[in-house]
């Protein structure tokens, strides 16, 4: 049976205030435990990227972050569509 490849999800960090000031070394953190396609919103005190969900509890576990939280889609349907 073949392998799967591993499905990436995005992924929004909240930084912890404290480490607000060294959002690159976390970034670099966060990359080391499988974040792809990070980038720091340092205004917002947010890292955004990409990672398989299984790695999100490594990801939570990096000194200086807050939270860790999958970024859903919302899709709403058409303006003229008969359900809203």
């Amino acid at each position: 049976m073949p392998h799967s490849p591993t499905r990436l999800v995005e992924m929004v960090v909240t930084v912890a205030d404290s480490h607000r000031e060294s959002l690159s070394g976390l970034v670099q953190q966060l990359q080391a435990r499988g974040l792809t396609d990070a980038t720091a919103l340092e205004a917002a005190g947010l890292i955004t990227g990409h990672a398989p969900i299984e790695v999100l509890k490594d990801l939570q576990d990096v000194l200086g972050v807050r939270a860790v939280e999958t970024s859903g889609m919302t899709q709403l349907p058409p303006p003229d569509s008969k359900i809203q």
